[in-house]
This record gives structure tokens, sequence and C-alpha cells, in this order.
């Protein structure tokens, strides 16, 4: 969806996403979170603003988005989930092709990885190390992940 100057910051909403992706598969909720964050890191790098609203934290397991987690701890961290599992209320507007072309991609790259490798993969990556170094000394924190690293990341 492009706007006056480009594309718009927020074309589509996380569950539009989260969406698209359980629609090719049914998914483990951190495959899902961290599928969900490369289609935010790779549009950011590509776009310039994020294709969604919220800002993905840097938890110890990995990026999460706060939408997805406060749903998900509504259902459990174990479970695979599918279409039927997404909150109705959110509606699902298609995507816009946009969009749709980064989803169409990050599946490309990671949709054959499991939820471990994929856990392995981000957490190795500079936007969530960067994020964990300010965690606190207990490394409990939650920091958000820093719109300016991700993108800078996303473009390397």
């Amino acid at each position: 969806m492009l706007g006056p100057g480009g594309p718009q910051k927020h074309p589509t909403t996380v569950w539009q996403v989260a969406h698209a992706f359980l629609a090719r598969e049914a998914l483990g909720p951190r495959r899902l979170q961290v599928l969900c964050f490369y289609v935010y890191a790779w549009y950011l790098a590509a776009y310039g603003g994020t294709p969604f609203a919220g800002r993905f934290e840097a938890w110890e397991s990995g990026p999460v988005h706060p939408e997805l987690a406060a749903w998900l701890g509504e259902l459990g961290w174990d479970d695979e989930l599918g279409l039927e599992q997404l909150p109705r209320e959110q509606g699902v507007p298609a995507l816009p092709e946009i969009v749709a072309g980064v989803v169409d991609e990050v599946w490309r790259s990671y949709g054959g990885y499991d939820e471990l490798e994929l856990a392995d993969l981000v957490t190795s990556e500079e936007p969530w190390l960067e994020a964990r170094r300010r965690a606190g000394a207990d490394g409990q924190g939650r920091p958000q992940m820093d719109e300016r690293v991700v993108r800078e990341w996303g473009r390397g």
C-alpha cells in the first residue's frame, strides 16, 4: 500500500501477518513470533517504516511482539497454532501486496526451519543481542528492540 511518499508506515497489523503464516501451516508460538519479527525487520530495512504497529521486545527466548505475547499467554506457549486460534475480533483483511511479498520472502528463507533452529538463529542476530545487552544485570528485562539497529541489520 503506497502512500504519497512511498509505503505507509503501518499498512497492516501483526494479526494479518500471523494469519498469513498460519494459513500456510500450523506453527509453534515461538516460530510464529520469529517469522513475524523477520517480516518486521525486512520491511523496515527495505521501506524505512514498520509494517505494523508495536515494537518487538527482546525476551530471553527471542523477539516477542507484545500483542502476540498477550494472546499466546492465554493459549499457552507449547501448542501448535492454527488459523482457528486467531482472535476473531482481529478480523483478517487481505495483506497489502507489498507486505505479502515480504511475508513470501521470509517464508521462502525461514519456513523450513523448526522452532529451535529459528530461536538459535534469531538470538545470534545483532538486533536481539543489542537489546539483550540493555536487559539489566539479571538478564530478566524485556527491552524493546531498537528500530535503528533492526533497520541497519536488515540492510546488512
